[in-house]
């Protein structure tokens, strides 16, 4: 994501304030999923989560992804979310949402 000012300058946003405000919907309803479990009822058994490994029971293969990173030059941000289901499922369809401090929530769907 890029986050510029009104005359379209690069803000930089801490990872970690980034990552309160980011969050995944799915896509059809733009509603919220699952976050760490606190909504055990939202598009189960999809759950998403900022920490890596934090499940069980997934299929085995090897991937790496490196911390969220800033590129100060153009302001482009990366924010890293582990999604993954506690059951058997034909997929799911998501998108990105963001909350906008005093104005709201938006995504992409």
């Amino acid at each position: 994501m890029k986050v510029v000012d009104k005359d379209n300058h690069p803000l930089v946003i801490s990872a970690d304030e980034l990552q309160g405000r980011a969050h995944l919907v799915e896509y059809r309803s733009g509603r919220r999923l699952n976050w760490e479990g606190n909504a055990p009822n939202n598009f189960k058994p999809w759950i998403y989560t900022r920490h890596s490994n934090d499940y069980i029971m997934v299929p085995s293969f090897d991937t790496f992804l490196s911390d969220s990173y800033v590129d100060t030059q153009t302001g482009e941000q990366e924010v890293i979310f582990y999604l993954y289901a506690t059951d058997v499922s034909n997929g799911i369809d998501i998108a990105a949402g963001f909350n906008v401090h005093g104005v709201g929530d938006f995504n992409n769907s």
